[in-house]
């Protein structure tokens, strides 16, 4: 029965393998051992197949390996994809309008730079020197690109302050680009919620400024060498330092126990991982 149901499989796939052979084809496999990949033809009708399978995309041009990917790069001029072993001379009817977004999803999800602006449903959320505080104990990673699957540069520590340089809201992801590279900024999980790693820095300074303003404009009106009065801002202002170091603790809680299964972020040894990653490498 298994064996039937098997090869009943096999030939489904190969059905659908043969219906792409004009266009292009995207097939998700059921079982971790077939991955997803992603079928097109050039010019010259040349069959490439690009197969993402734990997290690497390898290569295949008529049914021959080629390798894995490391970067895709696109010449809009010529019209030809260049994915480290071939030019590719991409038709002109589909290959910017149907062969390069598909491949861009492809290659984000495997980390692979190259074909950023071919993304489709990517939202502009770029405001230039906006500071970016990282609010999650536990780091968040810098990466070559907007993916949690790409390479790992650096990572942020608890606290540290980034400025943007560029944002870019990618389905339910927020990222922006700092002079280090790309950090996750948020994410909603499957049950709805938000996690966030991230939050900007001017909300704290603007607030802060707010009551130190409201302070000062209550003080003016304070009768001078009134001790009572004194002591009754000291005391209002002692129970706000209190009120807000509680919701900060409060807040910062929330946060580490929503983040717990981000993606984008590992165990407390995030920066010892990274240490032994940059030793074991030649």
């Amino acid at each position: 029965m298994i064996r039937s149901f098997s090869r009943f499989k096999r030939k489904m796939l190969a059905v659908a393998r043969r219906a792409s052979t004009t266009a292009l084809n995207a097939i998700k496999g059921a079982g971790q051992d077939e991955g997803r990949f992603f079928e097109f033809q050039d010019t010259e009708n040349h069959t490439y197949r690009y197969k993402l399978k734990n997290g690497v995309i390898k290569a295949y041009r008529n049914k021959e390996k080629l390798g894995p990917v490391d970067c895709f790069k696109f010449n809009p001029a010529s019209s030809e994809l260049f994915d480290g072993y071939t030019e590719i001379s991409l038709p002109q009817a589909t290959g910017r309008r149907r062969i390069l977004p598909e491949l861009a999803v492809l290659a984000r999800d495997a980390g692979v730079s190259g074909l950023e602006n071919y993304l489709q449903y990517v939202q502009i959320r770029t405001q230039p020197g906006r500071k970016w505080k990282v609010i999650t104990t536990r780091g968040v990673y810098v990466r070559q690109m907007f993916s949690t699957n790409g390479q790992i540069l650096d990572a942020l520590p608890f606290r540290k302050t980034v400025v943007e340089i560029e944002a870019k809201q990618i389905m339910d992801q927020l990222w922006v680009r700092h002079e280090d590279g790309w950090s996750l900024v948020s994410k909603t999980n499957n049950d709805g919620t938000k996690r966030v790693l991230m939050r900007i820095e001017e909300n704290e300074f603007s607030a802060e400024k707010k009551a130190t303003e409201t302070k000062t404009s209550k003080k003016k009106l304070t009768r001078v060498g009134s001790r009572k009065s004194a002591k009754t801002h000291g005391s209002i202002r002692s129970m706000k330092t209190q009120d807000s170091f509680q919701s900060m603790k409060k807040y910062n809680s929330m946060s580490n126990i929503t983040n717990g299964s981000v993606a984008d972020f590992d165990s407390e040894d995030i920066f010892s991982r990274l240490a032994l990653r940059r030793t074991s490498q030649p």
